[in-house]
């Protein structure tokens, strides 16, 4: 009895171990069904799908922002954003230039001033995105950033500024001051002729024509080009020539000019003889004997009055210049590897003095001038420039920084900075 109902219930319990395996089976069997409909791989399905649905929906947004005119862009994006134009302005401005002194250039100049007609005109976007690649090159040139690597990751030498900020800012400034010397140019009453400018003119756009293609790519036109390499910088010159004219507004009078050129500069006359022959050999020891022995004995002819060194220095056969050379402490001399103890000594010379300077391939036989009218009058425009144009430049940017008559196109600007500059990878 016990044995068969052992028996029975041990079947009973199989049968329940059965059902279970069964159910079990069918269970996993659903589990597995289901895991294959939203398992990992069917999550990552979807994933996928999302993503390609919202790419979809980003293209078709960024098609409709690109088309042409369309609504509620608000230049938004660069292919509706208004890039033909940078800056707008009226010609008749307030000068940089005072009225008194630019009545008294007018006066000196025998020139009779005429009102500037209200006229608009514009920096273009090309003119500016020139402008952007002349500061990039300038901080790539002194080494201030890298010109092959992205801007946005790096930061300019000896400040804290991105380097991207830095250069669209700068261009911009550059932008306004194009504007300010583009008036006070007019107001002068001159205008930009390439007919006179020919070398200039010629010359830049020899230099356009070599990279015209990738000017183009980056929106500079010839035109833009030209306006910022020759236009910008004659209207600069002018301009600046104009503030500090001699003898008008007395801001570098020439008696402060002789005082600078005596204390700062070099004024000679020279004779060179380099130590080769026609046929490329070099001198021997006495050969270069015998020519420093010809250039003691023109000393002391010079001296004794026997000779006129100036008349020497027309006739000599090899390198000669008699007026006009100057050389200033700061910089080298006639010879490019002359040391800084050869142009301080030079400056030791008393005016009229002699002196042989000898180097391994070449000897110079110099006398020191003295400084008179005339060669201060020759060198006032490099004095000028060298004394004053800090000064001018500080000014400038001054002036620039606090223009609020002007139209600035932010898209314009947005959309043609160094962000979006097509930079080569050898620059």
């Amino acid at each position: 009895m016990n044995k068969q109902q052992k028996t029975v219930g041990g079947q009973k319990a199989s049968t329940a171990d059965s059902k279970l395996t069964e159910q079990r089976k069918k269970q996993k069997a659903k589990n597995k069904k289901k895991a294959k409909k939203y398992g990992y791989k069917s999550y990552y399905k979807i994933a996928l799908l999302i993503v390609l649905l919202l790419a979809a929906v980003l293209i078709g947004y960024l098609v409709l922002q690109e088309c042409d005119g369309c609504a509620g862009c608000n230049s938004a994006c660069i292919a509706c954003a208004d890039t033909e134009w940078a800056a707008e302005y009226d010609l008749r401005g307030e000068d940089f230039i005072t009225d008194e002194q630019l009545a008294a250039y007018f006066a000196n100049n025998s020139i009779t001033p005429t009102d500037v007609k209200s006229e608009t005109a514009t920096v273009t976007g090309g003119l500016y995105r020139y402008f952007v690649l002349q500061v990039h090159t300038e901080l790539v040139n002194a080494e201030y950033i890298q010109g092959n690597l992205d801007p946005t990751e790096q930061i300019v030498k000896g400040t804290d500024r991105r380097a991207d900020e830095f250069i669209d800012e700068k261009a911009l400034l550059l932008v306004k001051q194009y504007i300010i010397l583009h008036r006070q140019f007019t107001a002068m009453g001159y205008t930009i002729n390439y007919d006179e400018l020919s070398n200039q003119v010629a010359e830049y756009t020899a230099m356009y024509n070599q990279s015209a293609s990738y000017y183009k790519a980056n929106h500079i036109e010839l035109e833009d080009f030209l306006k910022g390499a020759v236009d910008y910088d004659y209207m600069e010159g002018v301009v600046f020539g104009a503030k500090y004219a001699a003898g008008v507004y007395d801001e570098y009078s020439l008696e402060q000019i002789k005082q600078d050129v005596n204390s700062e500069y070099i004024a000679q006359s020279y004779i060179i003889q380099y130590y080769n022959h026609d046929d490329g050999t070099a001198y021997a020891d006495a050969e270069k004997a015998a020519k420093k022995a010809e250039f003691e004995a023109i000393i002391r002819d010079c001296k004794a009055g026997a000779k006129n060194f100036d008349a020497i220095c027309e006739s000599y056969e090899t390198q000669a210049e008699t007026n006009g050379r100057v050389a200033g402490k700061k910089f080298t001399t006639v010879r490019y590897d002359a040391t800084n103890k050869d142009v301080v000594e030079m400056s030791k010379m008393a005016m009229g003095e002699y002196r042989i300077f000898e180097y391994d391939d070449v000897i110079m036989l110099m006398r020191r001038n003295v400084i008179d009218d005339a060669m201060v009058e020759y060198m006032y425009s490099r004095l000028l420039i060298e004394k004053k144009q800090p000064e001018f430049q500080q000014a400038l940017e001054g002036w620039a920084n606090s223009l609020t008559d002007i139209k600035l196109n932010d898209s314009c600007i947005k959309y043609l900075g160094i962000v979006h500059f097509d930079i080569p990878s050898d620059y």
